[in-house]
């Protein structure tokens, strides 16, 4: 079958224009997973600051530190129980919290 010079560019054209949406695709996932990504970090980075300040304050108390709660612990609370253990703290310069 003989191929005229119009349709060969088509069809240079048409495999160049998959191409680009192939790549703008690939672009668009990479783009989407980089925000992902930085929406976890900054979800991690405040669990941290929290459980910093969470930890300070226990430090400063009489409270054993063996009964301070980990951080895995402290990531593994609900935001509510967090919020409120973080609300007692700054409330009570001397609560010591237990049981987490």
């Amino acid at each position: 079958m003989e191929t005229t010079l119009a349709e060969f560019r088509r069809r240079e054209r048409r495999e160049a224009e998959q191409a680009a949406k192939a790549a703008a695709e690939a672009q668009r996932v990479a783009e989407a997973e980089t925000v992902k990504q930085r929406i976890e970090d900054a979800r991690i980075a405040a669990l941290k600051a929290e459980y910093r300040f969470y930890w300070n304050h226990q430090i400063n108390t009489t409270i054993e530190e063996s009964k301070i709660a980990s951080l895995a612990r402290w990531c593994q609370l609900s935001d509510g129980t967090r919020a409120t253990v973080l609300d007692r703290l700054r409330a009570n310069p001397t609560a010591r919290i237990q049981g987490l």
